[in-house]
């Protein structure tokens, strides 16, 4: 269930990008590991936040809270890149699981920037 392809991405990773909420419940109660990356550092709770769907976001944190700030590669947390893709419901998810506002990447862009330039 946690097997990678060869770009790291495992099925629940694959399924996050394409929205399929039942099914991503399935995998997580079957033991997929939320917390595994692909080879860009991508979180499943990441490529949930870029894909744009609420209830993904809602499903893996439920799962497990502790992931809300984990970064990528380029440092960019789950609240960075919802905001990078103008996701204003997901942001105030993340906010409600204390996504850490502060946290800024490893090109030192803040959230504000993200959010207004």
């Amino acid at each position: 269930i946690n097997k990678e392809d060869e770009y790291g991405e495992t099925p629940l990773s694959i399924i996050c990008k394409k929205g399929n909420t039942d099914l991503i419940q399935f995998l997580i109660r079957h033991g997929a590991d939320i917390n595994k990356k692909n080879r860009y550092g991508d979180t499943k709770l990441i490529k949930a936040c870029m894909n744009g769907n609420r209830s993904e976001v809602k499903n893996i944190l439920s799962a497990d809270p502790k992931v809300v700030d984990e970064g990528n590669k380029d440092g960019n947390t789950p609240l960075i890149e919802a905001c990078k893709n103008g996701n204003e419901k997901i942001v105030e998810l993340l906010i409600e699981y204390n996504a850490d506002i502060n946290k800024n990447n490893f090109n030192l862009l803040l959230l504000f920037h993200q959010l207004f330039y």
